[in-house]
């Protein structure tokens, strides 16, 4: 804390189980068994999260957040689950969750979309009928 850095060129930094920082590279190279996020899998999943405010035990309402329950989201998305070195559920990868909702952004703008040339077609054909 109290360290800061106006540098555009910083990456968030993270801690593995065994304690070791580290970055998350991004590059194709560095990645295998690449698939596309399947969009309806995807929406069950997020459809099913709940998020939570909650304080941490010992604050006494002073530090209330935001954020989600590890024993939920275990069963609903068990990807998203951080273990500890002994292997037990610890935290969640939040920032796996960004990807998650990009997904779900897009699946909405296709529906969106559908729903749109649907309109235009409903108005086009009224207005044709309107001008007979």
């Amino acid at each position: 804390r109290g360290s800061t850095t106006a540098s555009p060129s910083t990456l968030p930094v993270i801690i593995d189980a065994n304690g070791q920082l580290g970055t998350i590279p991004s590059i194709r190279s560095k990645k295998e068994n690449i698939i596309a996020v399947d969009p309806d899998l995807n929406h069950d999943k997020i459809s099913q999260l709940q998020p939570q405010r909650f304080d941490f035990i010992g604050c006494h309402g002073e530090y209330q957040t935001y954020g989600l329950i590890v024993d939920e989201v275990e069963n609903i998305a068990p990807e998203l689950i951080a273990k500890n070195a002994n292997n037990e559920p610890e935290s969640i990868y939040y920032d796996r969750l960004p990807i998650m909702l990009l997904s779900e952004i897009q699946r909405l703008n296709k529906i969106i979309k559908t729903q749109d040339d649907i309109m235009n077609n409903i108005l086009n054909r009224l207005s044709i009928l309107e001008n007979k």
